[in-house]
């Protein structure tokens, strides 16, 4: 089969949907809607791109999604150790008026 990968001469395309995925085809193919065609070349150089440009097999969608999940635990643990100095700062303060 490699050997076929390189006598193919076949044109093909690379495509990309709005979730940044990534499709290949042979480019006698009509660009189905929601697809726009971001490389055009044989079917091995379509496919080294893809695996070059394609490192995170996860939707756009989720991709956003986690990162503000993340940024949401980073601020909430933030403000949670901000609370703790806060806290602990007072303790000190409390005690020492009392004796």
């Amino acid at each position: 089969m490699a050997s076929d990968e390189k006598d193919d001469t076949t044109p093909y395309v690379v495509l990309m949907n709005i979730e940044e995925q990534y499709s290949l085809m042979p480019k006698s193919i009509a660009v189905p809607n929601g697809w726009k065609l971001v490389k055009e070349g044989t079917r091995a150089e379509c496919g080294a791109y893809v695996n070059e440009v394609w490192t995170d097999m996860r939707p756009l969608s989720l991709r956003k999604h986690m990162a503000e999940f993340e940024e949401r635990k980073r601020q909430q643990a933030a403000q949670a150790a901000e609370a703790g100095q806060q806290q602990a700062q007072g303790e000190p303060q409390q005690q020492a008026g009392a004796t």
